[in-house]
């Protein structure tokens, strides 16, 4: 005669000839294993119920092997869970809702993100000189008007604004906060 199990985790049933036979303790202990069976699977499931996260650091192995129970799948690979609720930091307020997805691993700054900043020149001056016609007559750049000689001192100077020149390479940067990974799997059935 071969033992039976109970229905959740198989414990084996002690062999009796009857299911109704008292045990050696003077009761029946096949049924009090069924019981102690279900027992134990409504508090697991309590403890886990349908839409649960469950974390190992180090055991890759489904949740259902290692429970015993449920149906499970690997959950928010990549991503770093983030609490539902609204949330002020004291210059922005979130409101984030169940199951939404937010961020970037790398981020290129658009102009309004950049900080506000200035860049300066001091300035500077040209004296305008310019040679009229093929025989070499100055003339003043600024009125157009003819000039007897080169006469530095009769010129205007005009001012004039310098290009300030661009920098860096415009490329995305990282932003990932600091994290560690772990499996997760949430319980769907």
């Amino acid at each position: 005669m071969c033992p039976t199990y109970t229905t959740n985790y198989n414990l084996a049933k002690p062999l009796v000839n009857d299911p109704t036979d008292e045990d050696l303790w003077g009761g029946y202990i096949n049924d009090d294993l069924d019981t102690i069976d279900a027992a134990l699977y409504a508090i697991k499931n309590a403890l886990y119920p349908v839409g649960s996260l469950y974390f190992n650091a180090n055991v890759a192995t489904n949740p259902a092997t290692l429970l015993g129970f449920g149906t499970w799948t690997a959950f928010g690979a990549g991503q770093v869970p983030l609490g539902v609720g609204t949330f002020s930091d004291g210059v922005t307020s979130k409101t984030i809702s169940a199951g939404q997805q937010l961020g970037e691993y790398n981020h290129t700054l658009t102009s309004n993100e950049m900080p506000t900043h200035t860049h300066t020149d001091s300035g500077h001056t040209h004296i305008v000189l310019s040679q009229q016609g093929s025989v070499g007559k100055p003339y003043n750049g600024a009125t157009g008007s003819p000039l007897n000689a080169w006469d530095y001192t009769s010129l205007p100077t005009l001012s004039s604004h310098a290009n300030i020149q661009n920098t860096g390479g415009g490329v995305s940067h990282n932003n990932c906060q600091p994290s560690i990974g772990v499996f997760i799997w949430q319980r769907t059935a």
